[in-house]
């Protein structure tokens, strides 16, 4: 428990705290954008594994 709350110190003033909520509505958007209704569930798992997952990776070690 001790290490959950160092873990939220240590990121509370960040970037990346705020990164954790705007990665994921980017990328439904972009999703619906790019994919229409039609293929949105696809484009939102392609676009979250192949782009953002890894910047998110990168940012957060």
């Amino acid at each position: 428990m001790n290490y959950l709350r160092s873990e939220n110190l240590k990121f509370k003033h960040t970037f990346l705290n705020k990164l954790l909520f705007i990665s994921p509505i980017f990328t439904v958007l972009f999703s619906w954008l790019a994919g229409s209704y039609i293929h949105f569930q696809y484009m939102s798992m392609y676009f979250w594994y192949m782009f953002i997952l890894p910047g998110m990776i990168a940012l957060m070690y």
